[in-house]
């Protein structure tokens, strides 16, 4: 990793992820620059109502424990961040007459959520100048974070209506392409079309093939899920044009949506970095799982090899894709 002032202490040298924090003076502005910015605009690389919320204070704690259970590192800077926000969520959560602490408790377990997802992220780290953010300064971000989240969220609820976007199987998605106006079609949506074709196809025909019950339910699930993506980054290319986005920023969503898609599509499980020392061995178990057959010597390899390198694809091509990138990119967006 190339070192950067405000950088982590903590972080692996084996990654390189973009810093939150630029600088060790500590100013307000640092702490807005630094922290409140960034942490809103990470919200931005979430496509729909995607953000995992956190139930509760009880629920956050129990998540930060989870986290170190797997192996996931949380750091410091992290460890401050979340005691505050637990405390937050504790004082805001014990009157649910009142409007205003309702509002507030609950986007305060959607901040709460996307730290937990910025903690276990390739791509980003809690900056050390969160020890100076106040509850006061907390709670605004959370609010904030909450109106810009539900603002996109109804956007793509909008464009979704307007456009009968919605779908139930992989045919289904031709009558919807079929239904868009030609200009909508434009090569990128055409090109984000085949794949997400491709993945709902090879997903259904896993479905196909579970004997059980259990795990058939499990998997519908997934699928439903990966249908709900799908529909919402079509709406999402559709509602925001290439010349109103930034680049770098639409193609990060649109290569995660893709590879959340594709996963939850086949029923697989996405390992962190941390979960992956004995990789092999869990992604077989998780094929055997999730597949609902029978795995025998002629496909287990390549069920097994298929799965591993859909799991380790955000490693790879994080590393690719940082190894020219700075991170002004970031801090520019608007």
């Amino acid at each position: 990793m190339v070192e950067t002032e405000g950088s982590s202490e903590n972080i692996p040298a084996s990654t390189r992820r973009i810093p939150i924090s630029l600088r060790r003076i500590v100013t307000p502005r640092t702490v807005r620059v630094s922290v409140l910015k960034p942490i809103l605009n990470i919200a931005r690389f979430f496509v729909g109502d995607t953000i995992p919320r956190v139930d509760g204070p009880n629920a956050l704690y129990d998540a930060i424990k989870s986290h170190k259970d797997r192996g996931i590192e949380v750091s410091k800077a992290d460890t401050m961040l979340l005691t505050k926000l637990i405390a937050l969520l504790l004082k805001h959560g014990k009157d649910p007459n009142n409007f205003e602490k309702v509002e507030l408790y609950h986007a305060l377990r959607l901040l709460s959520g996307l730290v937990l997802y910025v903690i276990e992220d390739d791509y980003f780290f809690i900056p050390t100048v969160t020890e100076h953010a106040s509850h006061e300064k907390l709670g605004w971000l959370a609010l904030k974070l909450a109106k810009a989240h539900d603002g996109r969220t109804e956007k793509l609820e909008k464009t979704i209506s307007a456009l009968n976007l919605k779908f139930n199987c992989a045919s289904e998605l031709s009558v919807v392409e079929a239904g868009l106006p030609p200009y909508m079609l434009t090569k990128e949506i055409k090109k984000a079309l085949v794949k997400l074709k491709v993945h709902l196809v090879e997903g259904e025909k896993i479905f196909g093939r579970h004997t059980q019950e259990d795990r058939k339910d499990a998997h519908q699930t997934r699928l439903n899920e990966a249908y709900r993506r799908s529909w919402r980054l079509i709406a999402r290319l559709i509602s925001i044009p290439p010349s109103a986005d930034h680049p770098k920023l639409r193609k990060r969503i649109i290569g995660r949506e893709l590879r959340a898609i594709e996963l939850d599509a086949l029923g697989a499980k996405y390992l962190s970095e941390a979960e992956q020392t004995d990789q092999a061995e869990q992604l077989l178990a998780e094929t055997e799982q999730n597949f609902g057959e029978v795995v025998n010597e002629a496909n287990k390899e390549e069920l097994a090899t298929r799965i591993k390198e859909v799991a380790s694809q955000v490693a790879v091509e994080g590393q690719a894709a940082e190894s020219d990138e700075d991170a002004g990119w970031f801090f520019d967006m608007d």
